[in-house]
């Protein structure tokens, strides 16, 4: 098997079976009906609410079946949608009105959408799977099937992200208008249910910024809360159009690829893979410009010491292989203590402060650097042709690392020198 086609095969080739159907199975629990438990003969049950249908409704019990996605692996389920009813501080009348639109979705257009969708999919799925055991996964006739599949998967996720901002929408008419712009989240929330039946670990496509910033946002006061704030939904209304589409790029870019294998299996021309993945590379490209950009806006509206704090949790959310470990911290210790040692000292004041701003700024680069790297590293996997893995990266970082801990360690060292009788 050839590089790309490794990547097509981590993206494309999905196992539907008993193991997605336990995968889902907390979402199976939540969307299927339960029964209810009768406190009498005498008194009738409450009415079940109505229950998300989604794939694992579908899922044989032993059937196996490959596929270029898996539409409806997550679903806009009830305990989702109290979520936003809290997000929106929806009061109780605007509550219930959420909710009757919800269960009127459910019963109008989702759920339909759902049992009427995959049993087709999932047939043509399984044609794609005889074509790949009866005449190979390079074959014509495997790439005929795939290609019919994956143009299946698309129309179901364009549609499923059509209706569930559709409800959006309607949520919107319905709450407070100063309470509206809160809503560009959900249509991020609903783009990720297309990635995630596409299906990557890239960071940048899985990124959330509010994540990122959480724990800063609880301890903003009023001015600065709004000004993050307002710079994250500036970006959520951005961001979801760019997952939407880069969503169809990639079922298009794997139609593309397994037509190339069965051109190549022929021995005909074929399309060069970095054409083919040409664009949902670009696409990565612009959510990643659009994550960054939004988190540095944010972190500009608050003062210098908030900002720092702000970084390093940017930086550890969104680098986890570049985490910034204990060195970092007992050097800061150390610092604290030549501080101390200098007092009003005017000459041990300029020793230990040319201390810090070089530390500061060494460790901002080998920081930096470490960052770009692992850019660059997305960057090539987002080509679909060079043969890196996620798992690769902390490897290839590990020098890098190294010597970062020893700029930590040889500091320290000077510091504690430095304050040494």
């Amino acid at each position: 098997m050839n590089v790309l086609r490794g990547n097509l095969v981590s993206n494309y080739a999905f196992v539907l079976a008993t193991s997605l159907a336990v995968a889902c199975g907390g979402l199976a629990s939540a969307s299927a009906p339960q029964p209810q438990q009768r406190a009498s003969d005498d008194t009738p049950a409450a009415p079940s609410p109505v229950a998300p249908r989604s794939l694992a409704d579908h899922l044989s019990a032993s059937g196996i079946t490959m596929g270029p996605a898996v539409p409806f692996k997550s679903v806009l389920a009830r305990k989702e949608l109290e979520h936003w009813i809290t997000d929106l501080s929806c009061d109780p009348v605007q509550a219930s009105a959420v909710r009757a639109a919800y269960d009127r979705w459910l019963l109008e257009r989702h759920n339909p959408m759902v049992d009427a969708s995959l049993p087709r999919f999932l047939d043509l799925c399984d044609r794609f799977a005889k074509a790949v055991d009866a005449h190979g996964d390079s074959s014509p006739r495997a790439a005929a099937a795939f290609d019919v599949a994956s143009r299946e998967a698309g129309r179901i996720l364009v549609e499923s992200n059509a209706s569930e901002s559709a409800l959006v929408d309607e949520v919107s008419g319905l709450i407070a208008a100063d309470e509206r712009d809160r809503l560009s989240r959900w249509h991020v929330s609903a783009a990720q249910r297309m990635v995630e039946a596409i299906g990557t670990n890239d960071r940048w496509i899985r990124c959330d910024p509010w994540l990122a910033l959480d724990e800063q946002l609880g301890s903003l006061g009023p001015e600065q809360r709004a000004c993050v704030v307002a710079c994250l939904r500036r970006h959520d209304a951005a961001c979801a159009p760019l997952l939407v589409e880069w969503s169809r790029a990639m079922l298009e870019a794997g139609r593309q690829s397994q037509r190339m294998f069965a051109a190549e299996a022929a021995g005909e021309p074929s399309q060069d893979a970095r054409v083919i993945w040409s664009k949902p590379a670009r696409l990565q490209a612009s959510v990643r410009q659009l994550h960054v950009q939004a988190m540095d806006d944010a972190v500009a509206c608050l003062d210098a010491a908030g900002a720092i704090v702000a970084r390093e949790a940017v930086s550890a959310y969104l680098f986890p292989e570049c985490a910034v470990g204990p060195e970092l911290a007992a050097v800061r210790d150390a610092m604290l203590r030549a501080t101390a040692w200098a007092g009003s000292d005017p000459t041990r004041v300029s020793a230990v402060e040319a201390e810090r701003v070089r530390f500061d700024t060494a460790y901002a680069s080998a920081t930096k650097a470490l960052e770009a790297r692992c850019v660059q590293w997305d960057e090539a996997r987002a080509t679909g042709v060079s043969g890196l893995t996620a798992a690769g990266l902390p490897v290839a970082l590990k020098p890098d690392l190294e010597a970062r801990r020893s700029l930590c360690d040889e500091t320290r060292t000077r510091l504690e020198r430095l304050v040494s009788p």
